[in-house]
């Protein structure tokens, strides 16, 4: 039996391995449904076929919402989360013109470098929250940490999680 654990945000379907592997003893979900979980022999994989109907679709979290980010041109977007889903999100809120202004993660080996793509510098906690007005949003990118990153930050600040719907 082999295992793979790979600990970054992807888009993969349980659909997706159906295809790569012949013959599955078991898919399913965990962790809130942030993890697929895939038993299947290794001697049946094969190159997934591509089928027409496949299109390619970016989590809605993910775009730009013009009636929470553009009524207040000077509102930040402030995210919880430098890891590779804050990575995604900050590079495609970039893209779409609504770029993500600061990243908060607690992990100090983190803090003070910069994200892939973006450029964006990662800060601790106490540096952030220090400097953002009442009411500010944080976009939580692991809403299984809501609770506790609410936690931390206190009643001050709006705390929105992003959920990638599933997919």
């Amino acid at each position: 039996m082999v295992r793979f654990f790979y600990e970054h945000v992807n888009y993969f379907r349980l659909s997706d391995f159906r295809r790569i592997f012949g013959r599955t003893l078991y898919l399913g979900r965990s962790f809130n449904g942030q993890y697929l979980t895939v038993i299947g022999d290794l001697a049946s994989l094969r190159r997934p076929a591509f089928h027409p109907d496949d299109k390619v679709v970016i989590p809605e979290p993910f775009l730009p919402e013009p009636h929470a980010f553009s009524a207040n041109a000077e509102r930040q977007t402030v995210i919880w989360g430098g890891a590779s889903k804050g990575v995604i999100f900050s590079l495609l809120r970039e893209r779409a013109g609504t770029p993500v202004a600061r990243v908060i993660d607690i992990n100090p080996r983190k803090q003070g470098k910069y994200l892939a793509a973006t450029g964006l510098k990662v800060e601790a906690p106490q540096t952030v929250l220090g400097d953002l007005a009442e009411g500010a949003e944080i976009l939580v990118m692991n809403p299984n940490y809501l609770e506790e990153i609410r936690e931390m930050g206190g009643p001050k600040f709006q705390y929105r999680a992003i959920n990638d719907g599933g997919v």
